[in-house]
């Protein structure tokens, strides 16, 4: 079974902002599986972290999980 995570990426400003989670604050390494939760939405895989857009007072939920060894 897979270790997945999710990480919640907030903006408590009045502004639009850009914000990474770094693998390395959530414990984790290699390439990870991003699926964005709300939408549902798979956004690839990614290395080192993921960067987003979150809107002003906002949150982008997003999991993450070691990719399949296919």
């Amino acid at each position: 079974m897979a270790r997945t995570q999710t990480v919640g990426l907030c903006d408590r400003g009045e502004n639009q902002v850009s914000v990474t989670a770094k693998w390395s604050a959530v414990g984790v390494k290699r390439k990870q599986l991003v699926r964005e939760v709300w939408r549902q939405k798979g956004l690839g895989k990614f290395s080192g972290g993921f960067q987003a857009s979150v809107p002003r007072h906002g949150v982008v939920l997003v999991k993450i999980s070691k990719p399949s060894p296919n």
